[in-house]
């Protein structure tokens, strides 16, 4: 990608981006949520809650956190970006993706929502892309700063910290212990006796160090990810997300074909995936049952 460009976005750029982040999500009505919302939801709220229902560009937060996630990504996945919205606010450039000699800044919100479902229509696969990048971007991001009265609207939890996950579960109260992190950049850690060093701490990780410790062989695991106890992993969505997984949760193919949810965390996929996982095949789970007394 073009070296001249800078190696991280600018506001400017968002913006651009927020205008069509708007045409995908904006005010709504009472009429047009009664029926899609938890049945609980108390009556006299309604009309607050599709008060603070706004465009993301008017969400407080907003901004600033798709300024991250985009600055979270590869060099050249900014680089891209920037071009992107650079030819987006372009008079000259614009109209060979919107088809339109209307700036995007100067469209209504009607025009802009067109557009969007153009781009998803289009038999270019470019526009296809680049329609599955706003909408990923915008909803995924509206959904971490969804505000109190949405998530009750949702029936969706904040945080939700349950000691236990089932009632007869026995809780193992056992923390890891970590070197403690160089204090400046270039220090070297001197540590004797090292057999194996093994990068990374997920399950592949987690069963190398296990099998070598067994043999009698010193071994140390790195990770860059931060390392968070049971009790502590009581995020909100937002956090939860920033805090354990790689790019912010923005992890894309270069295709924007396929958003990856990769830990980056102290355990990797073993913390963040037994949320998400699919469940393991019959046939494998009778295999382990019979051959190794491991319960269903």
């Amino acid at each position: 990608m073009a070296s001249f460009l800078p190696d991280k976005v600018d506001y400017k750029n968002v913006d651009t981006l927020l205008l069509l982040c708007d045409g995908i999500i904006h005010e709504t009505t009472v009429d047009e949520i009664r029926n899609v919302i938890d049945p609980n939801f108390p009556e006299d709220k309604y009309e607050e809650y599709v008060k603070t229902f706004t465009k993301p560009s008017q969400t407080p937060g907003f901004r600033e956190t798709i300024y991250d996630i985009i600055n979270a990504n590869t060099t050249d996945a900014i680089h891209s970006f920037i071009i992107l919205t650079t030819a987006l606010d372009s008079r000259i450039l614009a109209p060979t993706l919107t088809n339109s000699l209307t700036p995007i800044r100067e469209m209504s919100l009607p025009e802009r929502e067109r557009l969007l479902a153009s781009w998803r229509d289009s038999p270019i696969a470019a526009k296809r892309r680049l329609f599955r990048l706003v909408s990923s971007l915008t909803l995924s991001t509206f959904v971490r700063l969804a505000s109190d009265l949405h998530l009750k609207a949702i029936h969706y939890p904040e945080r939700d910290l349950r000691e236990k996950a089932y009632e007869s579960q026995e809780i193992d109260p056992f923390k890891y212990s970590f070197e403690e992190k160089p204090k400046f950049d270039g220090a070297e850690l001197y540590l004797p006796d090292i057999d194996v060093i093994i990068i990374g701490s997920g399950a592949g990780a987690g069963v190398v160090a296990h099998t070598l410790a067994n043999d009698g062989y010193k071994t140390l695991v790195l990770e860059k990810g931060r390392y968070f106890s049971n009790l502590e992993l009581n995020f909100n969505d937002k956090d939860g997300v920033q805090e354990l997984y790689q790019g912010g949760g923005a992890l894309t193919t270069t295709n924007q074909q396929m958003f990856i949810l990769a830990g980056s965390t102290f355990g990797g996929g073993t913390t963040v995936n037994w949320s998400a996982c699919l469940k393991t095949p019959f046939k494998v789970r009778k295999e382990w049952y019979d051959d190794y007394g491991v319960e269903f």
